[in-house]
């Protein structure tokens, strides 16, 4: 239910809906088109709905938004969704959080596991958390680099579009999204085929890496001559 430029259309979604929708999920910053959700747009399927409302938020770090979260409290039926697999580079302890109005904790907290999250994950996850500086010294590098490789692939005759980005990945439309697909998986650089998701006809999604792998990336499309 999304526009052709990915943004939310609210009333296709409501209409979309009935008495029987529980639960309604949204992508914000959007996966994999990377851009930000309308807060206006978000904030009408919220009032307008009894439903559920969970806005996961994982790439929220890489975006100038503050997201929804501060929105709880007013929202009993809005449950913000964040991790830190992304800017806290911690995905291997595959730990996220919920923030939600007490009653919807009280209601996930019945159906979990009783020892979901193990001590060495909490140990380490309560490591990093003291270190918000050097957190925010990983955002910036990403932004700027972010930014850099947008220049950059703009200049490439095989680039037809760069989409706006509010994450830590790019989506870059290609003249021939599969054939560079797997030249650069000859390369030894993965990058992941979104042409058939509906919407990405021709993307490739471009995680944004390191100065120097960014660099790799750059060269060897650069010699791509097709």
């Amino acid at each position: 239910l999304l526009n052709s430029d990915f943004s939310l259309d609210p009333d296709r979604l409501i209409t979309a809906s009935d008495e029987r929708t529980r639960l309604i999920f949204i992508c914000s910053p959007n996966n994999p088109t990377s851009n930000l959700m309308d807060s206006n747009s978000v904030m009408q399927v919220i009032e307008s709905m009894k439903a559920i409302i969970v806005i996961d938020e994982a790439y929220i770090d890489f975006s100038a938004s503050r997201g929804f979260s501060e929105y709880v409290e007013t929202y009993p039926n809005l449950v913000v969704l964040q991790t830190l697999s992304k800017a806290w580079a911690l995905a291997g302890i595959r730990l996220g959080m919920a923030i939600a109005d007490p009653r919807v904790i009280d209601y996930m907290t019945k159906v979990k596991y009783p020892y979901n999250v193990n001590r060495l994950t909490l140990s380490k996850a309560l490591g990093e958390l003291k270190n918000a500086t050097l957190r925010s010294g990983w955002i910036k590098s990403i932004i700027n680099e972010r930014s850099r490789l947008k220049d950059e692939l703009g200049y490439l005759p095989i680039v037809k579009k760069i989409y706006p980005s509010d994450a830590n990945f790019l989506l870059v439309k290609f003249n021939n999204a599969k054939e560079t697909y797997h030249y650069l998986l000859g390369k030894g650089i993965i990058v992941r085929d979104r042409s058939d998701v509906p919407l990405c006809e021709g993307c490739l999604r471009i995680t944004v890496g390191t100065e120097e792998e960014n660099n790799w990336l750059i060269e060897a499309l650069k010699n791509k001559t097709d």
